[in-house]
């Protein structure tokens, strides 16, 4: 499957396309997460919508099944779908701010290592330069050299793991594999993390941990695809 615009679509083209087949969160959510809620389970019921997180909230483009799924899934291990993701991230954004959310004022993406599981570039990094390209007026982190946040090591994959796992993986590995190389670029600012899918959280609950640290007044997080699994701690 190859989306023929993927090379010289634009966030007009892309957008609106990306909606007929994403399933977008229902209006009817949890405020923290993003989990549908429902009359049967009027709440989400995950660990981190209790207060005890260092992010404030999880924004999400679309449910984690279908399409969207199997894009980011072939994402995960080859880039080509890079440029059409980054027009949804710019669409979401637009239509964001269109509607009278928040504005943050730096976006960065989920940290990940140079070569991470084999791969020749880091999945995050390379959806927001493109997105720069696409429309720069959004405070994309495509700062030289280095991210406002980077992974210093790979660190185990959380795929497969029990959310209790999850946790101690991303307590152990991943927080003190994160580092702020400047903690003036996000320090009393608002920051919007990118990510691909949101699963159990402890991996951007870590990753905010380690912004608010280094300064930053609050952390959101932007998913592409928000898992529909609820979880317990």
């Amino acid at each position: 499957m190859r989306c023929p615009y993927y090379r010289h679509g634009s966030v007009q083209t892309c957008w609106p396309c990306a909606q007929e087949v994403i399933e977008r969160p229902p209006t009817r959510r949890c405020a923290v997460c993003s989990h549908p809620l429902t009359d049967e389970h009027p709440s989400c019921g995950t660990w981190l919508c209790d207060g005890s997180r260092h992010f404030r909230a999880v924004h999400a483009i679309g449910l984690s099944r279908g399409t969207l799924y199997d894009v980011l899934l072939r994402y995960k291990r080859k880039h080509g779908w890079a440029p059409v993701l980054a027009r949804l991230l710019v669409g979401w954004l637009d239509e964001h701010l269109a509607a009278g959310g928040q504005p943050w004022d730096l976006i960065t993406a989920m940290p990940h290592a140079p070569a991470e599981h084999g791969r020749a570039y880091t999945p995050g990094h390379l959806i927001l330069r493109l997105a720069s390209d696409e429309d720069p007026g959004h405070p994309f982190d495509v700062g030289w050299p280095l991210p406002a946040i980077r992974k210093l090591r790979e660190t185990p994959s959380m795929t497969g793991h029990p959310a209790i796992e999850r946790e101690r993986l991303a307590q152990e590995q991943l927080y003190p594999a994160l580092d702020v190389a400047d903690p003036a670029r996000v320090a009393g600012k608002t920051v919007l993390v990118v990510d691909d899918f949101f699963t159990t959280g402890h991996s951007a609950n870590m990753v905010a941990r380690r912004l608010r640290e280094a300064g930053a007044d609050a952390v959101d997080n932007l998913v592409f695809a928000r898992s529909l699994q609820p979880w317990s701690r």
